[in-house]
């Protein structure tokens, strides 16, 4: 940000460059059998092995859920509670200055303020929320592997542009809960084609597929609005 690199792109680096110090980080705790630091496979075996993760002891220790019932509620959970919690931080003085600088960096400008700060901020939100995704994803499957986030930037860019293309003249929902309806249709489409056995070569150029459609349609369908608008708005003007 400070050097002048753009606000999608310095969330790239940073995310890209926090990978190597998350996995070399995970080298300092120690295994509990042997106390040694320093083998991730070690690591891996040990969230395997274990019985007190969140999903597995919390739920069945608590809740005795059936573990797919469990797991979705918990998820449920976590996301309603991020939700409201980026609403409410929203709706703050400086929420709103994040979200004016993605708007109108210019009118953040002629408010003396400095629009890389809140660029900053906003990067740091974003790199919590995948460290959180991250750590409940580990959660749920009792382990991590370094290659389980390939492809998660373009997916995530699906789902918020998904929910927010067919929330766009919806006013009442708010821009959080249309990037987590979005997330919810992606997902469901990809689990759907799974479910009837297409062949797994196919499935991103179905989820291309979708996401076009699903911005084209918002395209047209925002054209031909505007031309019911307009023709009101001349009948209106002819009238008078």
């Amino acid at each position: 940000v400070k050097f002048k690199i753009s606000a999608l792109l310095s969330g790239i680096i940073t995310m890209t460059a926090l990978l190597s110090i998350t996995l070399n980080l995970t080298r300092l705790v120690p295994n509990p059998s042997t106390g040694q630091t320093g083998n991730i496979s070690t690591l891996i075996s040990y969230f395997k092995n274990a019985d007190a993760t969140l999903f597995n002891g919390f739920l069945r220790d608590w809740f005795a859920f059936k573990p797919i019932a469990g797991d979705i509620l918990l998820l449920l959970i976590i996301v309603a509670v991020v939700k409201i919690l980026m609403d409410m931080f929203f709706r703050t003085k400086t929420g709103f200055m994040i979200k004016a600088t993605g708007n109108n960096e210019q009118f953040v400008v002629s408010m003396a303020k400095a629009p890389g700060f809140y660029k900053i901020i906003g990067l740091c939100i974003a790199n919590a929320a995948v460290a959180l995704g991250g750590a409940v994803y580990s959660q749920q499957l009792s382990y991590f592997d370094n290659s389980a986030g390939v492809g998660m930037v373009v997916i995530a860019l699906a789902s918020v542009i998904i929910g927010t293309s067919i929330f766009a003249r919806v006013k009442k929902v708010k821009g959080t809960t249309a990037s987590v309806i979005g997330a919810v249709i992606y997902s469901f489409f990809l689990s759907l084609a799974v479910f009837v056995g297409i062949d797994s070569t196919y499935l991103k150029l179905l989820m291309a597929a979708l996401f076009a459609a699903v911005l084209i349609i918002n395209y047209y369908s925002g054209k031909k609005r505007k031309r019911v608008n307009g023709g009101r708005i001349g009948s209106d003007i002819r009238r008078r």
